[in-house]
Formats: structure tokens, C-alpha cells, sequence
């Protein structure tokens, strides 16, 4: 009997009791105590499940029992109050205070300016509806919010960099309209139409746009387009609440054929709402999606890489440090800028070939990890916000294109290098020519590939990666080999504006610590 209770059977389905005979009274004592333990376990899960079910269900009729009677109460008292305290009185003001075309103006007006000091103008349109029907009131919204759109969008371009700077508190936000300014012409046109029937403030949305590549004619069709429906929707509300007020207090009768038509526009109306502002949502949704897998689960500047300050060594006029400072003061990052005098032959000192072999500058040391060339430096600090590179491929490829040249077309005939061993070779005179000739058959390059894509800068209206290098290569070329950019065009109008932005102001050469008092 004792080998039977130690003879084990085969059975997968249990690891924690011990393989014995079934016939055993100890294995049905065991099996059935295993089983008495999990019961009150199951039971009580089954129990906690009904709780939660029970509950749920009760605070659902209690939600519904509380909107029945705000309902209620609102269509015994509010809407009286609505009527004999707002409608009626609007309604004598009109016949009474203002003649129909100083109303016109004055409405117009509104729609026009309530924008431009962020102010709603769903008021004035409601008004235009209920007082002029569907003819007149919708000429009145839809010349009044185009005005309205273009005014705020003309002030947004004078004041482009504060704004830039504003929208950096909402990283998120300043990135959904980044991706809506990018593509092609009917791409921001679609955009800017589901902004327009979206939850997103308008009035903030004026102003917020120029900060990115979008293009006026896009911008105000898609803007049109979408206030077409949002003005029906205003103008319908307003003659129905102007048709139930006549007939409360006007002592008029709406005959059957008047109130079912009624009743199904109101149905018509609001489910075209919802389904506009659910249209608007997802595809608003689906641009923060776009951006997020594009930018993965990277998050390139955390705190725990910035624990410690990055380092920085350059020299006050090198145009290759300049694209650099100009990227970090561009995303924010602070950084210890270390000189290194490059005429007293620093760079070879042995402390600073541990850090770059090369002997060459600038070297960003992050932490343990030391970069050495401002290309790959650049492309490290691509993110956070802004981006530098576009999301149209063919504007990306511009970008690179742009890089590229001044990298390794233009700068390293300059490099002082080059230029000393050219001048141990011939004489001064061939080394200025030799400078010349290579900037100036770079430029050429530049001058041709971005006249017909330049906007405000180099590849449109927002900072990317061709501009970082030009405004370094235009600056830099200028100090030293005293190279005027005014005979290409392209290049100096868009140095003229990036004069205009403090984060290129405030990277000159000329504000480096070893920059000497006077340049020469």
C-alpha cells in the first residue's frame, strides 16, 4: 500500500499537488482541499464583478435622471429667460437702434476685428443669421471671417520670431501645424479646411501659422472652405431660434408641413456637426500619429542626457562652430563654449588631440561621448523641436543638397589649412583668388538650385537644415574674405532675414568671448 502512495502517475495538468493514484483517499482528500481553497476565490471575483456592473449601471440612470431634469428644467425656465432676456431684446434693438445696412457694417465689423484680438465671432454670426436670413447673412460671415483670417495672419508675419518663440511652450501643438504646413498646395489647402471645422481655436490658429511653411493662397481657400459649413450651421440656429420666438410672442402658428421641416433640419444639423467635428478629430489625429512614428520613441534630449552641460570647442570664426551655435541656440540647449585659437595652432595641443585626433574644431563633448564634425553634430540635435529637415521628400532632399555644397564644396577650400599650404606653395594674391573662385562658383550653385523653392528662407518659411548652413557660410565668408553676397539674389534676400531672428543674432562671430575687440 505504501509503494502505491509513492508511485506517481502521469499528469500534466497540476504542479502543485503530487502525482499519486487516483483510488488514493489521500490524493481525493488532497484535490478536493485544493479545490475548497480556489472556490471562495472564484466566487469572490465573481462577486466584485457584479458589484462593478451594478454600479456602473447605477451611476449611468442617475447620469441620465440628472440631464432629464436639467433638460427639463432649462425648457421650463431657461429657455423663457434666453428668449424674454437676449432674443426679444435683440430682436427690438434691430428694428429699433440701427437701420439693416449699419447693421450689415456693424456686423461685418465684428466678424472682421473680434478675431484680431482673439475674441469669438460666433456671436456676430449667429446675430447675421437670425437678422438676415440665408442671402444676405451669409455674404456678411463669409466676407466678414475671410477678412477676419487674413488680418491676424499679415500682423502674425511682422512679429514670426516672438511667435516662434511662444509656440516652444506647446511642443505638441506647434508640431501638428508644422505637418499641416507641409506637402503639396492641396495638402495644406485640405488641411487648414478641417482645421477650420475642428475643436482647435481658430483665432490662435491665425496667428500660429506663419510660424510655419505655409503658403497664403492655401491657406485662405482652405480657410473659405472650411467656414462654409460652420456659417450655414450659425445661420440655421439663428432663424430657428428667431422662427420659435416669433412664435411664442409673435402670436404666430407653424403649420404641420412648418414644423416637421423643422424638426428634421434640426436633426439634418446637428447630426452634420457631429459628423464634421468627428471628420476633424481623426484627421487631426492622424497628423499627431503621423508625427509621433515618425519621431518613434526617441527622445533625443532628456533630462538624463542633459544632467551634465554639453562642452563646446570652437573658434569664434569658424563658419563650421557658427552652423553649430546656431542649431543649439535654435533648440534651446545651453551649452559651455571652450575657444580654441586656431591662428596660435591650439588645436594641436595634446589635451585637445585626445579629444579630436583630427585637430580640428568644432568637437561637441557630451558626457563620454565626443562628436568631431558639425554635420554629424547637427543631425545629432535634429531633435526636439523644431525639426530640420521638411517632411515633403523633395524639399528634404533640397536640404541635403544645400548641406552638402557648402560642406564640401565651399568650406574646405577655405579651411585655414588648405589656404596656408596654398599660400606656402605661390603667393598671398593666389591664395585670395583661390578663396574667391571657390566661393563664388558655390554660390552660383545655390543661386540656381533655390531660386524657384526659396520663400522667407532658404527652402520656405520655416528654419531647416540648408538654412543653417548658409547663414554660417554667408557670415563667415563676409568677416574674413570680405565677400559681399548682394550679386545672388536668393542668398541675400534670405540673409536679410535671418538677421531678423535672435538665434542667428545671438550666434555671430563677433559675440564669441575670444573674439577680439576689433575684427580684422
Amino acid at each position: 500500500m505504501s509503494n502505491s502512495l509513492e508511485e506517481p502517475i502521469e499528469d500534466d495538468t497540476s504542479d502543485s499537488v503530487p502525482h499519486l493514484r487516483e483510488d488514493n483517499e489521500s490524493v481525493r482528500l488532497v484535490v478536493v482541499t485544493h479545490e475548497a481553497s480556489s472556490q471562495p476565490e472564484t466566487v469572490s471575483q465573481s462577486e466584485e464583478m457584479q458589484s462593478r456592473n451594478l454600479m456602473w449601471w447605477f451611476k449611468a440612470l442617475c447620469l441620465c435622471a440628472l440631464t432629464l431634469l436639467l433638460t427639463l428644467v432649462f425648457a421650463k425656465w431657461g429657455v423663457p429667460f434666453v428668449f424674454q432676456k437676449v432674443l426679444i431684446p435683440i430682436l427690438q434693438w434691430e428694428a429699433t437702434a440701427f437701420g439693416r445696412p449699419m447693421l450689415f457694417i456693424v456686423l461685418l465689423l465684428s466678424l472682421a476685428l473680434f478675431p484680431v484680438f482673439l475674441i469669438p465671432s460666433g456671436p456676430s454670426m449667429w446675430l447675421a443669421g437670425m437678422i438676415f436670413g440665408y442671402g444676405l447673412g451669409f455674404v456678411i460671415i463669409m466676407v466678414g471671417t475671410t477678412v477676419g483670417m487674413v488680418l491676424p495672419y499679415l500682423i502674425g508675419l511682422m512679429f514670426r520670431d516672438r511667435l516662434h518663440q511662444w509656440l516652444k511652450r506647446w511642443p505638441r501643438q506647434a508640431a501638428v501645424l508644422r505637418l499641416a504646413a507641409e506637402g503639396s498646395w492641396f495638402h495644406q489647402f485640405r488641411v487648414v479646411a478641417i482645421f477650420r471645422i475642428s475643436p482647435f481655436p481658430y483665432t490662435i490658429f491665425n496667428y500660429a501659422i506663419v510660424v510655419t511653411s505655409m503658403r497664403f493662397w492655401p491657406y485662405l481657400f482652405g480657410s473659405i472652405a472650411g467656414m462654409v459649413p460652420e456659417a450655414f450651421i450659425y445661420i440655421y440656429s439663428g432663424r430657428l431660434l428667431r422662427t420659435f420666438a416669433d412664435v411664442q410672442y409673435g402670436h404666430q402658428r407653424l403649420t404641420t408641413v412648418e414644423i416637421v421641416y423643422n424638426v428634421i433640419s434640426l436633426i439634418i444639423a446637428v447630426v452634420t456637426t457631429v459628423a464634421f467635428t468627428v471628420y476633424a478629430k481623426r484627421a487631426l489625429r492622424e497628423l499627431q500619429n503621423a508625427d509621433a512614428n515618425e519621431s518613434g520613441d526617441i527622445e533625443a534630449c532628456t533630462s538624463e542626457e542633459m544632467k551634465e552641460k554639453l562642452k563646446l570647442y570652437s573658434y569664434w570664426r569658424s563658419s563650421c562652430g557658427h552652423r553649430v551655435r546656431i542649431t543649439l541656440s535654435l533648440k534651446g540647449i545651453e551649452y559651455e563654449y571652450i575657444p580654441v585659437n586656431l591662428l596660435k595652432g591650439e588645436q594641436f595641443d595634446l589635451d585637445f588631440m585626445k579629444i579630436n585626433p583630427m585637430g580640428t574644431v568644432p568637437a561637441l563633448v557630451d558626457g563620454e561621448v565626443v562628436i568631431t564634425d558639425s554635420f554629424a553634430i547637427i543631425m545629432m540635435r535634429s531633435n526636439p523641436e523644431p525639426p530640420l529637415l521638411p517632411r515633403d521628400l523633395h524639399k528634404r532632399a533640397l536640404n541635403y543638397q544645400v548641406a552638402s555644397i557648402i560642406s564640401s564644396g565651399i568650406q574646405p577650400h577655405q579651411n585655414l589649412a588648405v589656404i596656408r599650404y596654398i599660400e606656402e606653395k605661390t603667393n598671398g594674391e593666389e591664395k585670395i583668388a583661390w578663396v574667391n573662385n571657390a566661393i563664388r562658383k558655390g554660390y552660383t550653385a545655390l543661386e540656381i538650385l533655390l531660386v524657384n523653392c526659396v520663400g522667407k528662407y532658404a527652402t520656405g518659411d520655416e528654419i531647416y537644415l540648408a538654412d543653417l548652413f548658409l547663414v554660417a557660410q554667408v557670415h563667415g565668408a563676409m568677416i574674413k574674405f570680405k565677400i559681399d553676397v548682394e550679386p545672388y539674389q536668393t542668398l541675400a534676400k534670405c540673409y536679410e532675414s535671418y538677421k531678423e531672428l535672435s538665434v542667428f543674432e545671438d550666434a555671430v562671430a563677433a559675440k564669441r568671448p575670444d573674439a577680439p575687440a576689433l575684427m580684422i
